[in-house]
């Protein structure tokens, strides 16, 4: 898939976010259209100041996480990352401790700002 733009892919998620059973549970429309239009801000903040988002998945999460961020960079064009890889976390479990391996991943890739 080419890269398309951030108000496209902005839309897409939108759709896919409106569709979520979160959003079909809390169906005040006011409340999923604020949330959505701060996401989508959030975004484009985030690609405009070369910003990167970073994922965290625990179990079967850290794949959708995975995917999630390879969506953005691809598709959306921001970086974007995920904590998923298991020589990174092991390390950081046994160098730390497993209740930290998230908190001490982002001191270490996070950007400031």
């Amino acid at each position: 898939m080419d890269r398309i733009e951030l108000s496209d892919y902005s839309n897409r998620l939108a759709r896919a976010i409106n569709q979520s059973v979160f959003f079909k549970k809390n169906n005040n429309e006011s409340n999923k259209n604020g949330i959505l239009n701060e996401i989508i801000l959030a975004l484009m903040a985030v690609k405009a100041n070369g910003k990167k988002i970073m994922f965290i998945g625990n179990g079967g999460s850290a794949t959708v996480s995975g995917h999630m961020a390879e969506d953005f960079s691809k598709v959306g064009g921001i970086r974007s990352m995920a904590f998923n890889d298991a020589p990174l976390l092991t390390c950081l479990g046994n160098d730390y401790s497993f209740e930290q391996i998230f908190e001490k991943a982002i001191e270490i890739y996070g950007d400031s700002g």
